[in-house]
């Protein structure tokens, strides 16, 4: 049998059970209840529908004909927001509706009919505004912005552990915004950097310490100017300079651990501030501080992120690769930290990907891929959730939480909420019981 043959039946037969599904248990009226509730509340749109939002109609790859929208959008109120979408509903002629938690900690699936309409996504409030600015708005919804969207995406890549069955369609979706939004920026001027401007003997005993540390500890460096000289040759703007100490960007996947261990190594002047991270995207952190001067930043890895191995001045170091870097270097752009120069971070971003773009060419173009440009591949640093590993976390936490079931832990972990749809109903039947009994005794009494 002919496999093309196959794959088409396959496409057309998915395509009919799309629309059927979409024409049994869904309207535009319902979908309607969902935008609208979106614009009043200012809710911000994230994932394939916002990617598939902001392209050009022509280039758009849903079809809202067949598929049925899967609104994912982020709220500072995520779980009162799902009570209240299901409430909307609840004045529709539906049969069901339910919200309740998704596989994902912090994010409320609302179904329709038993489809899911709606993923709504908790972020911290300060975040929230942040993206406020930044969002595109399209036909009154807001949607994230193509930095945010490129930095998920990134993060996707970045995972050789985690699902890689979407890789073909986020690969796709990638080049799609590539084309129609493409990072434009100015050539950096000589001022505009990230290194270190200290240079007294005792920091630059300090500053050694702590790199002879890192690669001992075998953490993912992510340092600006040491990605500049690695991907020299492919940077238009050469601004490499190994005499220059380099801010430390370090992912460790025991940060606790490793803040121990500096403690430990008792360097001269060395402070160390932990800070929680309040972003879906990025695990907690720590600053690395030398006499007020922040000289690194190191993040816990919160999945396995991949990376590659080099020599800098003959030291074997592991660092990010590709898309763990655009990952983290779009995550910059998006977080407020004071210390991060984002006009540099932009430049490296575009440098960086102009080697996304003509991927293809750089790795067809060898008969042996460069090893700096691995991507998509182990070896990857950090502990991957899965299925199994959430499941086991969320019995856990039912134990922990099941005697105080009122308590507003408990509801963010467990979450189950189905507005009284029978009520009207209800309500009919009584009144008309009610009539009939009034209509016999009328009889009885004629008699």
């Amino acid at each position: 049998m002919d496999i093309e043959y196959l794959k088409d039946s396959i496409h057309v037969n998915e395509t009919l059970q799309k629309k059927d599904k979409k024409n049994n248990y869904l309207s535009d009226a319902l979908l309607h209840v969902v935008e609208q509730f979106m614009k009043k509340n200012k809710r911000i749109c994230y994932g394939g529908t916002a990617i598939n939002s902001i392209l050009p109609k022509e280039k758009q790859f849903y079809n809202y004909d067949v598929d049925i929208p899967d609104y994912d959008f982020f709220s500072p109120t995520a779980l009162e927001d799902a009570k209240e979408l299901c409430n909307l509903f609840k004045k529709e002629n539906i049969f069901h509706v339910e919200g309740k938690n998704a596989i994902s900690f912090g994010t409320y699936k609302v179904f329709v009919n038993f489809v899911p309409i709606a993923d709504i996504t908790q972020i911290h409030e300060t975040f929230y505004h942040s993206l406020l600015k930044v969002s595109h708005e399209v036909n009154g919804i807001l949607y994230t912005p193509p930095s945010y969207l490129r930095m998920s995406l990134h993060q996707e890549l970045a995972r050789p552990k985690g699902d890689i069955t979407r890789w073909e369609k986020i690969y796709q979706r990638m080049q799609l915004l590539n084309t129609y939004f493409p990072i434009l920026i100015k050539p950096i001027s000589n001022r505009q950097h990230m290194y270190i401007n200290i240079f007294t003997k005792e920091f630059k005993r300090v500053y050694a310490s702590l790199f002879d540390y890192f690669h001992k500890k075998k953490v993912i460096f992510c340092n600006f100017h040491m990605v500049l000289c690695i991907f020299k040759q492919y940077f238009k703007q050469n601004t490499c300079n190994k005499e220059k100490n380099d801010l430390f960007i370090i992912y460790s996947d025991d940060l606790n651990e490793v803040i121990k261990d500096i403690k430990k190594l008792k360097l001269s002047e060395i402070k160390i501030k932990t800070q929680n991270s309040i972003y879906k995207f990025i695990g907690d952190y720590a600053f690395v501080n030398y006499k007020e001067k922040c000289i690194g930043i190191l993040f816990q890895t919160n999945s396995c992120l991949s990376y590659i191995e080099t020599k800098i001045d003959g030291i074997q170091i592991r660092i990010g690769n590709i898309d763990t870097l655009m990952n983290l270097y779009f995550s910059f752009i998006l977080m407020e930290i004071k210390e991060i120069n984002k006009t540099f971070v932009y430049y490296i971003v575009a440098e960086l990907n102009k080697i996304v773009e003509s991927y293809q060419k750089h790795i067809k173009s060898k008969s042996k891929t460069k090893k700096i440009l691995s991507r998509f591949n182990l070896p990857c640093l950090g502990e991957q959730e899965d299925l199994p590993k959430i499941l086991r976390t969320r019995q856990r936490k039912y134990k922990e939480l099941k005697d105080n079931k009122k308590s507003m832990e408990y509801k963010k972990w467990f979450f189950k909420y189905t507005p009284n749809l029978e009520s009207k109903q209800k309500t009919t039947d009584k009144t008309m019981k009610h009539t009939k009994t009034k209509k016999k005794n009328k009889t009885k009494k004629k008699n």
